[in-house]
Formats: C-alpha cells, sequence, structure tokens
C-alpha cells in the first residue's frame, strides 16, 4: 500500500510539474501577443494620421481639397482623371 502512495505521489507532482510548464508557456505567449497587439495599434495610428492620409493623397494621388469660402465645413475635393491608356 505504501508503494502505490508513493507511485501515486510522484504521478500527481509530475502532472503539477507538466501543467505548470504549459501554463508558463501559455502566459509567455499571452504576453508576446499583448506586445505584438500594442505595436500594431502604434502603427495603425501612425498610418491613419490625417496629416499622413493628406500628405499621401497630394503627392501621391494629385488630390487637391479646396476649402468653401461661404461656409467653413463644406470641402470640395478634386480627383484628377487618369490618363486612358493606349489600346494595344
Amino acid at each position: 500500500m505504501l508503494m502505490l502512495t508513493l507511485l501515486a505521489i510522484i504521478q500527481v507532482q509530475h502532472q503539477i510539474r507538466h501543467t505548470e510548464t504549459r501554463y508558463y508557456l501559455a502566459l509567455q505567449e499571452t504576453i508576446k501577443a499583448k506586445e505584438e497587439w500594442g505595436r500594431l495599434m502604434l502603427e495603425k495610428t501612425h498610418l491613419s494620421a490625417p496629416a499622413r492620409i493628406e500628405h499621401i493623397a497630394h503627392s501621391k494621388l494629385k488630390m487637391t481639397l479646396n476649402m468653401s469660402q461661404d461656409n467653413g465645413n463644406l470641402q470640395t475635393l478634386y480627383i484628377p482623371k487618369p490618363l486612358e491608356q493606349a489600346e494595344p
């Protein structure tokens, strides 16, 4: 009976160590995921900044924005007409 009890204790200790190992691995993965989420949120904030979007719209897409003199809330957006491509 004593041998069975000792074997049971050893088995339970092994299971506890295995469970703790899995827990700490999952905890490390959670920390890494939260850090990655934070980096992605910073990148999203940077990429969607209004000044950056306006700069890209003006420089790469050649878009212009004119404010109406009558009402400061009214905006007119001019998008250049794309060049027609020659038929092959």
